[in-house]
């Protein structure tokens, strides 16, 4: 809410389209706004967003368009401006917004303000139908083209999305801090940050975990609550034995203390290893980019397009994946969370807003880390996944990854899983998702080691040179996801597709960790 009204304030004081530098005054608004039966919407909705900019709270429009009150200023707009503003100002604005959309007259402007505003204030978890029609008028628009109606957070300021773009981003995303968990420090991190709608609890979705946004939500913020009390922090039961419990750890401070490799770091750390071995990931790394480059072939707006990335519309399955591993995982709301492969950052959105994680996502792809900076939830990372090295040890309370291990070799991925088990706390869990997928033909899949997976995992624990005490298991997605795979049509799910969960039991012994560096 506070986004979206900042973002009415920019637009109304915008549209004189001076520079992005305009006067709260009705000069700022076109002509058609001021016109019988949409002077007074017009009115209230400039005295409220002159009310509401910094500089300028007291002020009224008088008679002659200028401002009365305590100060008269010029400001200007742009990314981070004028978003301090009360609960209270910004649903007097939504208000306003419906108001201006069903008025009898068309202003263009206050029209499409206030429709970009009404589907950011939506929560719903399905796409919204929009008609050909209204896309069609959008288009032609004379707010569609350069940086006429592009704004920052709400709805972005760039020059790349036309009217047009902009509402179709809003159909497929809600604003971060709508529906979530964390519903006291929402206003920080979730702030211009944006949900992709996905409906997995829809029957016809066949999720084998059906719970609401809602459901998840609620009870998340109930064991919130739960954290709080001196029992859950005093004392933990285990065994038979009382001892003390610690303070539980502040994953803020602990994401202060990530930062992200240099390249420079990155290649001294290929350099030591021969060019064929570097060049693996080639292949994972033109395939991706070009996809997150998308429809409009702009770094990272693949990231907008539901079928862009997986060249369907898959987005409901990769919430269930999500949701069914996280409630596998029963991980404690605050926890630290490495998404290995991240993509654009959708799935530790997800986490974010449904259970309340501090993500850290690693991603190959330019277009996906940098879409991911400015839109999801957490802290990313541009680097090969075969580089791990970098990560504090002993950090994460869980690792997750979705279809990222698969492109890697199978000494590769023996190598990477084993140095990411380091990466968690003893007690921390691991889960990689999509191993040996049915992708390509039957012979292609049953050559790859991986297919054979308890052979290949046992091998590749019971290396004599690791010393994690560890437990695991593979299990066939098609048990774990769906609901009944008889009715799933999606390849997502076909065997012989698993999952790989780990836990670390406990830390090697220091005399262990001595023989590892010999």
């Amino acid at each position: 809410l506070v986004a979206a009204t900042s973002q009415w304030i920019a637009l109304f004081c915008h549209g004189a389209m001076v520079s992005h530098v305009g006067r709260c005054t009705e000069e700022a608004l076109p002509k058609e706004c001021l016109s019988e039966g949409l002077a007074k919407i017009s009115q209230d909705l400039l005295n409220q967003s002159c009310r509401l900019c910094p500089g300028a709270r007291d002020s009224r429009v008088a008679a002659d368009g200028h401002l009365q009150g305590e100060t008269e200023s010029t400001f200007e707009f742009g990314p981070g401006v004028c978003l301090d503003i009360s609960q209270t100002g910004a649903e007097a604005m939504a208000d306003l917004a419906l108001q201006a959309i069903s008025a009898r007259q068309r202003c263009p402007l206050i029209f499409w303000t206030g429709y970009l505003i009404t589907m950011q204030y939506a929560i719903g978890t399905r796409p919204s139908d929009i008609s050909s029609h209204l896309l069609s008028l959008a288009t032609v628009s004379s707010f569609s083209a350069g940086d006429s109606f592009d704004l920052h957070p709400f709805p972005f300021w760039s020059e790349s999305r036309s009217l047009r773009d902009q509402i179709l981003f809003h159909v497929n995303f809600m604003t971060g801090s709508g529906l979530i968990c964390d519903d006291v420090g929402k206003t920080g991190s979730a702030r211009g940050r944006y949900i992709l709608r996905a409906a997995q609890d829809r029957m016809e979705t066949h999720c084998s975990v059906r719970l609401s946004d809602a459901q998840l939500v609620k009870r998340c913020r109930q064991k919130r609550r739960s954290q709080s009390s001196k029992a859950m922090r005093g004392w933990e039961i285990g065994h038979g034995v009382v001892r003390p419990f610690p303070t539980p750890r502040q994953p803020e401070e602990l994401l202060k203390q990530i930062q992200c490799p240099t390249e420079a770091q990155e290649a001294e750390f290929f350099a030591s290893w021969p060019e064929d071995w570097r060049q693996r990931s080639e292949t994972a790394l033109q395939k991706y980019a070009n996809r997150s480059s998308g429809r409009r072939q702009v770094l990272g707006s693949g990231c907008e397009e539901p079928s862009s990335e997986w060249r369907e519309d898959l987005r409901p399955l990769h919430k269930c994946v999500l949701v069914v591993v996280l409630e596998r995982l029963q991980l404690a709301p605050g926890s630290l969370v490495l998404d290995w492969g991240t993509g654009c950052g959708h799935k530790l959105t997800w986490a974010a807003q449904l259970y309340d994680i501090f993500g850290v996502g690693l991603d190959l792809v330019e277009g996906n880390v940098k879409w991911a900076r400015e839109h999801s939830m957490g802290l990313f990372c541009q680097v090969d996944g075969r580089y791990v090295d970098w990560l504090p040890e002993s950090t994460f309370d869980a690792v997750i990854s979705y279809a990222a291990l698969c492109h890697l070799h199978p000494e590769d991925q023996c190598a990477v899983v084993r140095k990411l088990v380091g990466k968690v706390v003893p007690g921390g869990q691991l889960w990689f998702g999509w191993n040996s997928p049915m992708i390509g033909d039957m012979e292609g899949v049953v050559e790859k080691p991986e297919f054979y997976s308890d052979e290949f995992w046992n091998t590749c624990f019971s290396q004599a040179k690791w010393n994690e005490t560890i437990q695991w298991e593979s299990v066939l997605e098609s048990h774990l996801f769906p609901d009944d795979i008889t009715n799933h049509e999606s390849y997502l799910f076909w065997w012989p597709a698993y999952s790989l969960f780990i836990k670390r039991l406990h830390a090697p012994t220091p005399s262990a960790e001595v023989e590892k560096k010999k």
